[in-house]
């Protein structure tokens, strides 16, 4: 049985003693390093699905899945304890002239096989932003390509297909 084979087996019938883990990794070129997140109270090393091995460090971290809307845009959260502002020093360290958003990538490892993720690695650019009595959430989504405009106008007489939509 493959990884995902085991985490649908999973999430349709729960086994006792399985444990699916839920991660985030945080990263930029302008942060002093690589942030490793779990959600829980125990350290997680898994190997990743390029081969590496990382340890992930806990946090009681909540999660705001993605979901897939008709306008191809996904947006998830992520918020954890921040009490020593750590998380917020590291974003300051990123001017907000630069172009290069922080990636937060997503994944999932079930606890029967650590291998591989057996859900995701889903990568989001930062969205928004907040900090406020310790706690650090970042709204993310998909990489902003659909917000770039192109400087064009979609008319009715260019596109002739929108009168109906306009009508």
């Amino acid at each position: 049985m493959s990884i995902e084979d085991d985490y649908r087996r999973k999430l349709a019938s729960n086994p006792e003693g399985e444990v699916d883990f839920v991660t985030v990794e945080i990263t930029h070129s302008l942060l002093s390093k690589r942030y490793l997140i779990v959600r829980g109270t125990s350290e997680l090393t898994a190997t990743l699905e390029t081969g590496e091995t990382v340890t992930f460090e806990p946090s009681p971290m909540n999660t705001v899945n993605a979901a897939n809307n008709s306008d191809l845009d996904q947006q998830a959260s992520f918020t954890l304890p921040d009490v020593g502002n750590v998380l917020d020093d590291e974003m300051s360290r990123i001017p907000l002239s630069n172009q290069e958003w922080p990636v937060f990538t997503f994944r999932r490892f079930i606890s029967t096989d650590l291998s591989a993720p057996c859900d995701g690695p889903v990568s989001y650019d930062l969205q928004a932003l907040s900090q406020s009595k310790g706690i650090f959430t970042a709204d993310v989504g998909v990489p902003r390509l659909n917000e770039r405009p192109t400087g064009l106008l979609a008319t009715p007489t260019d596109i002739p297909l929108l009168r109906g939509i306009l009508a």
